[in-house]
């Protein structure tokens, strides 16, 4: 669940566990739901651990919150201020082939 200025609380295999946010500046809060469920759906993707997919989604939120954009490099480095551990800039881009 997705709590704004409070974080994140969520539950992985009967653990419930808390993110705090980042405090940040946002300029527009239209789309950041949808762009930490991307991030989640994302780094699920990348089989990274369900506490680090959180904490990715959340990062991929404050960098669209704060900048309305960002690059893989500007979220991983969020992602890592977070507690984040995972590298999801070495997994080789996806290809879908017609």
């Amino acid at each position: 669940v997705t709590l704004g200025r409070d974080g994140v609380l969520a539950l992985d295999r009967g653990e419930t566990f808390h993110l705090a946010a980042e405090t940040i500046s946002v300029r527009n809060s239209t789309g950041a739901g949808d762009t930490f469920l991307a991030g989640l759906a994302f780094a699920t993707l990348h089989s990274a651990p369900f506490t680090d997919a959180v904490r990715f989604a959340s990062a991929a939120a404050a960098q669209f919150l704060t900048a309305g954009n960002g690059q893989l490099a500007d979220l991983q480095a969020r992602y890592r201020r977070l507690g984040g551990d995972h590298d999801f800039i070495s997994w080789p881009a996806v290809r879908l082939e017609g």
